[in-house]
């Protein structure tokens, strides 16, 4: 951490000021920081094993169906939920190294805000468009 007055360093291995505005961030300790932007995709500062790792990029090159991420949710069993503007949702799960997609709303999900309650129901908040909950264990919404 820097002294009072000196400048901060930037994370070695990210483009500088990653290309857009930082708009969410996740921890996991399964798979590291995760570091949503306003129109650059998804990063993943790996959990360092041995050394350090370089840094993932997603974006819609890679798999995800949209550039821009408005939440990100790190759960209990190390998934990695994240929602972009008119899109849905993007489940990245640790076993697989691929993102899964739920659309909830016909026509796009305007997802704001993701939680996680006690019992494991991840809960997805939504400009306008109301309030949806996955229970743990089911694939239904």
């Amino acid at each position: 951490m820097p002294a009072p007055g000196q400048l901060a360093q930037l994370v070695p291995g990210l483009s500088q000021g990653l290309g857009s505005a930082v708009t969410a961030l996740a921890y996991a300790p399964t798979s590291g920081l995760w570091i949503g932007t306003q129109a650059d995709g998804v990063y993943l500062l790996p959990t360092a094993v041995k050394g350090k790792p370089a840094p993932l990029h997603f974006t819609t090159a890679s798999g995800l169906l949209y550039n821009s991420t408005t939440a990100l949710l790190a759960d209990r069993s190390g998934r990695i939920w994240l929602a972009a503007p008119g899109t849905g949702l993007a489940v990245w799960q640790p076993s697989r190294p691929h993102f899964t997609y739920y659309r909830l709303h016909r026509g796009g999900l305007e997802a704001t805000a993701l939680a996680e309650t006690a019992d494991g129901t991840i809960w997805v908040g939504s400009e306008g468009q109301g309030l949806f909950y996955q229970r743990q264990r089911s694939e239904r919404w």
